[in-house]
């Protein structure tokens, strides 16, 4: 009885120990669009990526040296690379690298853990065509469904679709177009600077700014800041600027006008200039 126990232990003992391996190879690695030619070297390391020492699957202190093989034309084999699962420490990892013909690195693998467990295991073998790699999906990339409501071929206006430039104004504006007809829907950006240029010896005048425009078949109107027209310079109130954002319907007008109020006590009047204009935001 005890020869037979003893027979059966001698017969399984190899067997474990050889489990304790496993083949890696490939037949379709890749250097762009050509299969591969050079060489992989494998590299035990840490999860940090420290080269390190470890203790061999079935017994044996293995050192920091690389373990590698030629590709010729995308394909190796590496015959007996300890099973990651049976290593110490557990779980080892190798760092891959794939070197092309002229010697440089076409690519590295920071992490590689040969098993018989891993899912790319198949008829004994780590068939490495079958690995995919642990990288985080990447971010979904936006595309453009249409500009300004426009889909497949358009022309899009680039730049200012409209201005306005007065200098030395001294009265109230009527109705001015920046643009007469905006040629599609879509979002708009009205950009305004105002300063004073003239004068008032005494007293003051100030300006404002009213913009106006059709959205979705509703005219609206938004007022700029007032600018006060002073007896003197200043460095931080003898001018205005601002930026409004809007959606204005096709075939649409953008407009201005510009309302002065006040008057000077003696002399005058004062004046401004203003430079006005429309951009297509889309």
């Amino acid at each position: 009885m005890k020869r037979a126990i003893l027979a059966v232990v001698l017969a399984v003992a190899p067997s474990a120990v050889l489990a304790q391996t496993v083949p890696v190879q490939s037949t379709q690695t890749m250097d762009g669009p050509s299969h591969l030619n050079g060489k992989t070297v494998w590299v035990p390391v840490l999860s940090n990526g420290t080269p390190t020492y470890f203790h061999e699957p079935g017994g044996g202190l293995a050192t920091v040296s690389p373990v590698w093989a030629a590709v010729t034309d995308g394909a190796w084999i590496l015959p007996s690379m300890p099973d990651s699962a049976y290593t110490i420490p557990a779980n080892l990892c190798w760092r891959v690298t794939f070197y092309g013909q002229s010697g440089s690195p076409v690519a590295t693998i920071p992490c590689v853990q040969p098993s018989a467990g891993n899912y790319w295991y198949s008829a004994g073998v780590d068939n490495f065509d079958n690995w995919l790699p642990s990288i985080p999906p990447l971010p979904t990339i936006a595309y453009v469904q249409s500009v300004n409501g426009c889909t497949g071929v358009c022309t899009v206006s680039s730049g200012s679709v409209g201005d306005s430039d007065v200098l030395g104004q001294t009265a109230s504006q009527a109705t001015v177009n920046l643009v007469g007809t905006v040629p599609s829907a879509g979002k708009y950006r009205i950009g305004y600077t105002a300063d004073q240029n003239a004068l008032c010896p005494t007293g003051s005048e100030s300006v404002f700014f009213t913009f106006t425009w059709t959205s979705a078949n509703h005219v609206r109107t938004v007022n700029s800041i007032t600018l006060t027209l002073g007896s003197a310079q200043s460095s931080t109130s003898g001018a205005i600027e601002g930026v409004v954002p809007i959606f204005a319907a096709a075939s649409s007008a953008i407009t201005y006008t510009s309302t002065v109020t006040g008057s000077c006590a003696t002399g005058g009047p004062a004046s401004y200039d203003a430079h006005i204009s429309v951009e297509a935001v889309q």
